[in-house]
């Protein structure tokens, strides 16, 4: 690349940047005091949902960059980290092992880490696989109707949540799903780096078929329980955390060329942002994830092989 591209590509990424918001996905504060009431109304932003690992050290390279990548999205984008119940992973859950299982009935090879699945799609692997999930995320966003009627409003001080999953027509299921944003490993557990906290990890799934009935998947009593179609009541003894809500194809509705796409997704997250000023070689990485991998070129470094759920124990 020649110096004039390399301007070019500078001050587009630069652009590319800049924050964009929207009211579809709410984050607030966990010490902001006056956002007791938060409501979320879902708008044209796409599901993205990475296989990772405590273990894998293509991973522990790319996840910390991915918080502030889908900040500076804004609704575009609403990332879910799943960790498998592979008996080595430090922050694995049912919830997540049931979503693996979800994926594997279309993809039954998923296991490389980390993967992306863009709203249920063929999984892209890899650290550069980031230049694919964008192409696709705009795509998908570019052709999406905003759909107002799927949302949630979380009351923090009464512990309730209510929600609107839009039409549920057989063969479709309303999913909320809980992340935890600063979970440490189990003792004993396999880390790339010891004492590390783990973001948007999922570990609470809760799906609500056709008729209304919900189905939860939890670790121990779930923090989230419904008590209705609609309603919940929300003891959340985290934090900082995520409410993801989707309108999509149901399980048992999945079948070798399925439309994986969802009908819409709304988050409320309540975390600090994890947008901070770019600079030198970190503002060059999460440039090159925010627009797509462009600038991949101008980073010098090695990337490290895939690690998969095969690899042998260190």
């Amino acid at each position: 690349m020649g110096a004039h591209q390399r301007v070019v590509a500078t001050a587009l990424l630069a652009l590319l940047l800049l924050p964009i918001t929207h009211a579809g996905a709410v984050r607030v504060d966990p010490d902001d005091s006056f956002a007791t009431e938060v409501i979320a109304t879902a708008k044209r932003g796409v599901l993205v949902e990475e296989l990772t690992a405590t273990w894998c050290e293509v991973c522990a390279e790319v996840d910390p960059y991915l918080a502030e990548v889908a900040d500076r999205h804004g609704t575009r984008l609403v990332l879910v980290g799943l960790h498998d119940d592979d008996g080595r992973d430090g922050v694995s859950s049912a919830a997540s092992a049931a979503r693996v299982a979800r994926w594997r009935t279309l993809h039954p090879d998923l296991g490389s880490t980390p993967s992306f699945l863009v709203e249920g799609e063929a999984p892209l692997v890899g650290r550069d696989a980031w230049t694919d999930v964008t192409r696709r995320l705009l795509a998908i966003e570019g052709s999406r109707d905003t759909a107002t009627n799927v949302g949630m409003t979380l009351n923090r001080a009464e512990g309730t949540l209510n929600v609107d999953g839009g039409v549920q027509a057989d063969g479709r299921q309303t999913t909320l799903m809980l992340l935890q944003h600063d979970r440490t490993a189990r003792d004993g557990s396999v880390e790339v780096s010891k004492g590390s906290v783990y973001e948007r990890v999922l570990i609470e799934l809760h799906v609500r078929n056709s008729t209304g009935v919900w189905t939860s998947t939890c670790d121990g009593a779930c923090m989230v329980q419904p008590t209705s179609a609609s309603t919940f009541h929300a003891d959340l003894n985290v934090e900082r955390f995520s409410l993801v809500l989707v309108n999509e194809i149901a399980d048992d509705a999945l079948s070798p060329g399925a439309n994986t796409l969802s009908d819409a997704v709304v988050e409320i997250a309540v975390r600090p942002s994890a947008v901070e000023a770019p600079n030198g070689h970190r503002w060059l990485l999460i440039a090159a994830f925010t627009a797509g991998g462009v600038s991949l070129m101008l980073i010098p470094r090695k990337v490290p092989e895939i690690v998969t759920n095969t690899a042998e124990d260190e």
